[in-house]
């Protein structure tokens, strides 16, 4: 997968577990009702390439459990639209799920790894998140994927906003974002583009 891809369908549950075929090629999920719109709009080659792709999800909902407003007004996210939530920790101090958000409103579920309280993993959704680890470091949760891609999610404006996406090889791309509001401010390659 690309570094910005998105998808899903169901209830925003990644796990939900809907084929492709679930729109009969129109934008409307025939087994939902919901409306789902995708558009590459750029694309910058580099080491990493720089894409931006923009989904609209009618049934977009963010943690709070409001109608998600993503960069493109409420239900328009991007590729770089992604956001971990972490549960409040158990009296044992044990935080019992992380949840990965990804355009669209799609969640990924994360459950503590067995014997830490530091480590999640995925093992319920389909697709390039299936078995990801999720690591704590201090203000920084680092997700490594099978392939050995890197997601870098840094706490800002209350939540653990995508920073960084690593290739396997190390090459990166940086997020800069607003540290107030979260906003992306601005998106660099590996190649200084």
């Amino acid at each position: 997968g690309q570094p910005g891809g998105a998808g899903g369908c169901g209830d925003g549950d990644a796990s939900a577990g809907c084929g492709s075929s679930t729109s009969g090629g129109d934008p409307v999920q025939l087994y939902t009702g919901q409306f789902h719109l995708a558009a590459h709009d750029l694309h910058v080659a580099d080491t990493i390439a720089l894409d931006l792709a923009r989904v609209y999800r009618s049934s977009a909902y963010d943690a709070s459990g409001r109608p998600m407003a993503g960069a493109f007004g409420v239900g328009g996210t991007f590729n770089y639209d992604r956001y971990l939530v972490v549960a409040a920790a158990m009296g044992n101090g044990v935080r019992p799920l992380v949840q990965l958000y990804l355009p669209g409103g799609i969640r990924v579920p994360f459950t503590p790894r067995i014997g830490t309280t530091t480590a999640w993993e995925n093992l319920t959704s389909p697709g390039e998140y299936y078995r990801a680890s999720l690591a704590d470091s201090g203000s920084t949760k680092v997700l490594t994927l099978r392939d050995g891609r890197v997601q870098q999610f840094t706490m800002m404006a209350g939540i653990y906003r995508l920073t960084r996406i690593q290739d396997r090889n190390g090459n990166a791309v940086t997020i800069a974002r607003n540290s107030t509001t979260g906003a992306v401010t601005s998106i660099t390659g590996q190649n200084g583009r």
